[in-house]
């Protein structure tokens, strides 16, 4: 066997041993809770949003995936997912929305703001989870279906 054809073979078996790794992490959406901002910034980035066209939000977010602890489909009326935080989540959504009224806040996958709200309250949310309703059940179980194999065990 010539000198380098076993490194090349060596290398080759790593990449295949990690390659399903790779796109199980590749496959895995861009999920975020943040601040929607009124214009565009340099701390900002664009997501469409089916209500507002497309909204400015915030590049740091409040939490994002690897703070979701559990997903769930809502087992009421209302198509929603039901969301679990880790600790560490859950606390800086509590600290992001309570005293914080009119605070307007978007639920991020990818590129799409599908749900942004302006919180109204005393009250925080994150300690007990959060539910986002959406419009339509499919979309609801995709997310859930997307979210979910992504979720540290």
């Amino acid at each position: 066997m010539k000198p380098g054809v076993f490194g090349f073979l060596a290398l080759t078996a790593a990449w295949s041993a990690t390659a399903p790794a790779l796109a199980a992490e590749a496959a895995c959406p861009r999920v975020e809770i943040t601040r929607v901002q009124p214009a565009a910034s340099p701390g900002t980035r664009p997501v469409a949003s089916a209500r507002d066209g497309v909204v400015q939000v915030e590049l740091a977010p409040i939490v994002q995936l690897s703070d979701i602890a559990a997903v769930a489909l809502s087992d009421d009326a209302h198509p929603a997912l039901l969301l679990g935080f880790t600790p560490d989540g859950a606390r800086r959504l509590e600290e992001a929305t309570t005293g914080h009224d009119g605070l307007r806040i978007a639920f991020v996958v990818d590129d799409d703001a599908l749900l942004s709200v302006v919180w109204e309250g005393p009250y925080g949310i994150g300690r007990n989870g959060m539910q986002i309703n959406m419009a339509a059940e499919g979309k609801a179980a995709e997310v859930a279906a997307r979210i979910g194999p992504c979720l540290a065990e």
